[in-house]
Formats: structure tokens, C-alpha cells, sequence
């Protein structure tokens, strides 16, 4: 696991709300690198490639 992603997931597992991130499918992440321009660094990148979902207290659903 790459060190950002596992900096992530830290910060969730410290949170208080109940966070669920469902895992990333491999064909998929390929999918969205080919078609969008993501910097790999930024949080935002870094969610973008490594998970397929995240529920948060069972009601904020975020599917990738």
C-alpha cells in the first residue's frame, strides 16, 4: 500500500464518524487515469485511485 493512501486511511481510522471505504476494482481505476487528467499526489487523486466507495455514518454514500 502506498504510503499517502495508508496516511489516508489513518486519518479515517482516527476519525469519529463510522467510515466504510469499500475497495477500488482494478479496471475501473485504469478507466479514470486514461480519462482524466489526476494529480496522483493530491488527496484527491490519491482517494480517486485507491478506493471504490466510502460511507460515512451509513447516509453520505461517495461511489467511484
Amino acid at each position: 500500500m502506498d504510503d499517502r493512501f495508508q496516511r489516508v486511511i489513518d486519518d479515517i481510522n482516527r476519525s469519529t464518524k463510522k467510515v466504510k471505504v469499500l475497495p477500488s476494482n482494478d479496471s475501473i481505476r485504469e478507466e479514470v487515469r486514461e480519462r482524466f487528467s489526476l494529480n496522483s499526489e493530491s488527496l484527491f487523486g490519491i482517494v480517486i485511485e485507491n478506493v471504490g466507495g466510502v460511507i460515512i455514518d451509513d447516509w453520505i454514500r461517495l461511489y467511484g
